[in-house]
C-alpha cells in the first residue's frame, strides 16, 4: 500500500461566523487532513515520513523545511535510502530503531545529519511510528539546534583557554603546559621535543624594593621578550611565581634555546628607573620512554646547577 496524502486546499477563509456555523463541522477527517498535510507542507521545522526499515528505510515524504536543512532537492531524496543520504549511522542510529520497533517513538535524541555539502547538522529529532493497513511508517521531526551547539562549544572552548590561560602574562598557567606536555608525550612513541626551565632571579627583592607593580610588569615584560624572541613555534607557560618552561618540538635545540631565551633578559625601566633582570635556565632533552616528571626534574637539577655556578642569563 502506498502512503496517500490528500492535496493541498486552498487556506480556509478567516470568518470567524463561518466557524461557528453547525454546517462546517472541522473536527471532520477531511477538513482536519487537508489543515495537516498544509501544516506539514509550510512548517519551518523540518518533517520526513520514512518506510519503517532500519537501515533500509526510504524517504516517502518530506516537506520544504527539511529540503532546506539538508540541501538536497526533493527529486534526490525520492525513494533514496535514508542511510545513504542524510543519516549518520551508528550506534545511535541502530538504537533509535530498536527504539522504535520496541516503544513506537522517541522524543528529543541529539542526532547528527549530513547536509549535501558534506557539513555534520546537530539535530534534536522526535519519531513515531504509525501503522496504517498493516504497514509501518515512520514520521519524524528534526530540530535544527547546530547554531546552539556551536555557541556552547564555543563557550566551553573559551572557558578551556581561560583556565589554561596565566592571567598577569598572558602565557599558558600550570595546568595548560601539563596539558601540552602530556599531549606532546601521547602524541607518537618518541617524541622529539627539549624543554626549558626558566627562573627569574632575586625576583622577591624586585617586589620587596621596588614594590608589586615592579613585579608584575616584569612579568609581563618578560612574557612578552619570550614570544618575540622565540616564535610562534615554541610553547610558552608560567608555570609559577617567577618561573617559566619552554618546549620545542625539536631534540637539537639547546643552544639554540639557550641563545634565544638569553636575548629575553636584561634592562628593564620601571617608574623611571632601569632594573636589570636576570635569570637562570635548565634544558633537557627528551629521552624516549621518559616520564614528564623525570623530565622536569632533570631540567630543574642543570637550572640549579647554573644558579650555583653564577651564570645567570642577562
Amino acid at each position: 500500500m502506498k502512503l496517500t496524502l490528500l492535496q493541498s486546499s486552498p487556506a480556509l477563509p478567516c470568518d470567524c461566523a463561518c466557524l461557528k456555523s453547525p454546517q462546517v463541522d472541522v473536527n471532520s477527517p477531511y477538513i482536519l487532513t487537508a489543515m495537516l498535510v498544509r501544516m506539514f507542507e509550510f512548517s519551518p521545522i523540518a518533517i520526513a515520513i520514512t518506510s519503517s526499515d532500519g537501515e533500509a528505510a526510504r524517504y516517502l515524504k518530506v516537506n520544504q523545511a527539511y529540503l532546506d536543512l539538508v540541501g538536497r532537492s526533493w527529486s534526490e531524496l525520492c525513494q533514496a535510502r535514508v542511510a545513504n543520504v542524510a543519516a549518520v549511522v551508528d550506534e545511535g542510529f541502530a538504537r533509535r530503531n530498536r527504539q522504535l520497533e520496541a516503544e513506537g517513538g522517541y522524543v528529543g535524541e541529539p542526532v547528527n545529519i549530513r547536509h549535501a555539502d558534506g557539513r555534520v547538522i546537530s539535530t534534536l529529532i522526535s519519531a513515531q511510528r504509525t501503522v496504517v493497513e498493516g504497514i509501518a511508517y515512520d514520521l519524524e521531526i528534526i530540530v535544527d539546534v547546530s547554531e546552539r551547539t556551536r555557541l556552547q562549544e564555543a563557550q566551553a572552548a573559551a572557558l578551556q583557554a581561560a583556565a589554561c590561560t596565566d592571567a598577569l602574562s598572558g602565557l599558558a598557567n600550570r595546568r595548560g603546559f601539563d596539558q601540552y606536555l602530556g599531549q606532546c608525550l601521547a602524541a607518537q612513541e618518541a617524541p622529539e621535543l627539549t624543554l626549558a626551565l626558566i627562573d627569574v632571579d632575586d625576583f622577591k627583592q624586585v617586589n620587596d624594593a621596588h614594590g608589586h607593580s615592579a613585579g608584575d610588569r616584569l612579568i609581563r615584560e618578560l612574557g612578552r621578550r619570550l614570544r618575540h624572541c622565540l616564535g610562534e613555534d615554541a610553547f610558552i607557560a608560567r608555570t609559577g611565581g617567577d618561573e617559566f618552561v619552554v618546549i620545542v618540538q625539536d631534540t637539537d635545540a639547546a643552544g639554540w634555546l639557550r641563545e634565544r631565551i638569553g636575548g629575553a633578559f636584561g634592562p628593564m625601566t620601571h617608574a623611571g628607573k632601569s632594573l636589570m633582570v636576570t635569570g637562570s635556565v635548565g634544558v633537557a632533552r627528551y629521552r624516549p620512554g621518559e616520564h614528564s616528571d623525570a623530565l622536569l626534574a632533570r631540567a630543574d637539577a642543570r637550572m640549579y646547577a647554573q644558579k650555583a655556578l653564577q651564570q645567570s642569563l642577562r
